[in-house]
């Protein structure tokens, strides 16, 4: 009885053996699907010995230094593996995996946590639990290293257990996300491990957002410790220890960590000993107390990339096909440090109130997300344009809008694609928002042509009715940001005017539409298939001829038309050939069509004569009644694709 009892104790502790390997296996498959994973650590893992300098600390060590503009302007390779409020236990952790994976020539470390207090710590480690066993573990490989760092954590948050290293709540929680698809559609963060901060400080004092985890000025005890064994682990990988000042209001650290630094031999920089060297603006620089916005990261990125450039020797990594991931980000990064100087969302809309809506159309379509950083003035400006939904809180969701004297039309959606189309005197249009729920597709077509920036956010293309010219193609990050810049992808759309695209079937109508039927005869015939790609502008436009047959859907069917003398004929079957004869004058015509359902014959005959191209979709012959002569035969073939170009094989010209 007693081996019978021991054999199932021994399988039970095989199975809970087994169960937690499958679990710790799948841990790297899951962590992805639910909180956002640690971008920048899975950069350090798939890039090996790849960067020349790293950046730790809080979130000032991510937002004041740009490691893409320390690429840009020094070809130096650098990465942030910063965190929100990260303390040093976390950070000497981090540098640990880091500089098993990687050998950089320097490690910046942002001072700030050195000086909160354990209490602070404590309350931090506690509040991020969630995190530090799900993403922070889940980014560090080297089983040493994450099992000192949980029991670090466990120090700080006597709720965590030892059972919580296997991640089971968490695991569980991104089976959920896998089965019902949340987090999937995640936004990405920056492989760089930098937050771009946009917005400018709206009143200078002191601020802090780390404050309520400090105490006294003076340095905590234990981060001494850490900050030891930090200098030690740099030393034995020949790699050096910069220690970092990166917020100004902040010189009463300067003399605390002077003197630690002269203890231990780190170099120590601090911002507030450079600012006018470096030509900092405390009203244009900053996003608040403690964070940099874009124009001041750019300020002190060039001063450290010049420090880096001058003491370090750095290969540059600019012509470097193996650091093509910064190289992807470079348009990117160059128009948001180009729309500085650009007008704000609220300045923008203030622009649009005051615009002259009876000579301009403003079309609307926002794209991926637009509404995280959306303030009540935000949406007081929308409404004053006329445009009434209230997007805050909607994240992910699908908005478009047309504005103009005539009226006003606005969609909005959660979760699904909206569309709004029509004409306004001849402009026609089609304006289609998807956000990140909804396929993350948008458009703003002006007479078929795609005018729309496809930035995130919210995207504007404005055209004026007189001259037919696109005056305006922008778009804001509204996202990221509630005061984000007017930044444009492209300046191609500038000042163009919006027309179809030319010899297509759309321009052909529209020139169509201008042609005088009582100088020109316009015979008109479908062979094979003509309706497949047909779409509501196309009906639009050729009602706009006098042909008022809506051929959507009739797959296969016959169609033939004659125009002349402001007078109309059409015939139409589904499934039977169909045919018009008569005279002009001296002119005897015929036009027959039968398509794929019977027969697939057509025919456009002028005094007997055979003129029609043939081609599948639409056919066209023009006669000139003055002169008697054919003056053009074309075909479109509206079968195979939306608005397709013309088609002619027809070399002479007949009587």
């Amino acid at each position: 009885m007693n081996n019978g009892r021991g054999r199932v104790l021994a399988k039970a502790f095989l199975f809970v053996f087994l169960l937690g390997i499958l679990i710790l296996a799948s841990a790297g498959i899951l962590e992805d699907a639910g909180n956002e994973s640690w971008e920048a650590m899975a950069n350090v893992h798939a890039y090996p010995n790849s960067y020349d300098v790293c950046f730790l600390g809080p979130s000032t060590a991510k937002c004041n230094v740009s490691n893409q503009e320390l690429y840009e302007q020094y070809g130096i390779a650098g990465i942030s593996l910063a965190e929100d409020v990260q303390p040093i236990y976390a950070a000497r952790y981090t540098l640990e995996e880091v500089l098993n994976y990687q050998s950089p020539q320097a490690v910046f470390y942002d001072v700030s946590p050195m000086f909160y207090s354990e209490q602070g710590i404590t309350d931090w480690t506690q509040e991020r639990q969630n995190y530090l066993l799900d993403s922070f573990l889940g980014g560090i490989k080297t089983p040493p290293v994450r099992w000192n760092a949980f029991e670090k954590i466990r120090y700080y948050n006597k709720d965590v257990k030892i059972w919580d290293y296997l991640r089971f709540p968490y695991i569980h929680e991104n089976w959920v996300n896998i089965v019902t698809g949340e987090g999937k559609n995640r936004i990405p963060g920056n492989a760089t491990g930098n937050q771009v901060l946009l917005d400018q400080i709206d009143n200078l004092g002191e601020t802090d957002a780390g404050k309520e985890y400090q105490s006294a000025r003076v340095i905590n005890a234990d981060a001494e410790k850490y900050l030891r064994e930090m200098s030690e682990i740099c030393r034995k990988r020949k790699t050096e220890l910069v220690l970092l000042c990166e917020k100004v209001f902040s010189e009463w650290e300067h003399e605390a960590v002077s003197e630690l630094a002269e203890k231990y031999g780190i170099k120590f920089i601090d911002i507030n000993e450079h600012l006018e060297e470096i030509g900092f603006s405390y009203q244009e620089d900053l996003q608040d107390g403690s964070h940099f916005n874009l124009s001041g990261a750019v300020k002190w990125s060039d001063y450290i990339g010049k420090y880096i450039s001058e003491n370090y020797e750095i290969t540059d990594k600019r012509n470097d096909s193996s650091y093509r991931r910064f190289e992807e980000e470079s348009d990117w990064f160059a128009m948001q440090k180009e729309s500085l100087s650009n007008p704000v969302f609220g300045e923008y809309l203030e622009m649009l109130v005051n615009l002259d809506k009876k000579e301009n159309v403003i079309f609307v379509s926002v794209y991926d997300e637009a509404t995280s950083a959306l303030t009540a003035k935000n949406c007081e400006l929308l409404r004053e344009l006329g445009l009434e939904t209230d997007l805050r809180g909607q994240y992910q969701s699908s908005y478009a809008a047309v504005i103009h004297d005539s009226g006003i039309q606005e969609m909005f959606a959660p979760e699904d694609m909206v569309k709004i189309q029509g004409n306004i005197d001849g402009l026609y249009y089609r304006v289609m928002s998807g956000g990140l729920l909804s396929g993350n597709r948008a458009c703003i077509e002006l007479n078929g042509v795609n005018y729309m920036q496809m930035g995130r956010g919210f995207n504007f293309v404005v055209c004026n009715l007189k001259t037919g010219e696109i005056t305006d193609s922008v778009f804001f990050d509204t996202y990221a940001s509630a005061n984000a810049h007017l930044m444009r992808k492209t300046e191609e759309f500038q000042n163009r005017t919006a027309e179809f695209p030319a010899g297509t079937f759309r321009d052909y109508l529209m020139k169509l539409a201008e042609l005088d039927t009582g100088e020109y005869a316009v015979f008109v015939s479908v062979y094979d298939e003509a309706t497949t790609s047909l779409e509501e502008i196309d009906v639009t436009l050729m009602r706009a001829i006098g042909l008022e047959t809506d051929l959507r859907g009739q797959n296969r069917c016959s169609y033939a038309a004659v125009l002349c003398d402001s007078k109309v004929q059409e015939r139409f079957a589904p499934e039977d050939t169909v045919t018009i004869e008569g005279n002009i004058g001296s002119l005897s015509y015929k036009v027959m069509s039968g398509g794929l359902s019977s027969g697939g014959n057509a025919g456009i005959k002028l005094n007997g004569t055979e003129y029609i191209q043939k081609g599948r979709g639409f056919n066209f012959v023009i006669y000139n009644l003055e002169t008697e002569r054919v003056e053009e035969s074309v075909s479109f073939d509206t079968y195979a694709i939306v608005n397709p170009p013309m088609e002619t094989t027809m070399k002479t010209k007949g009587k």
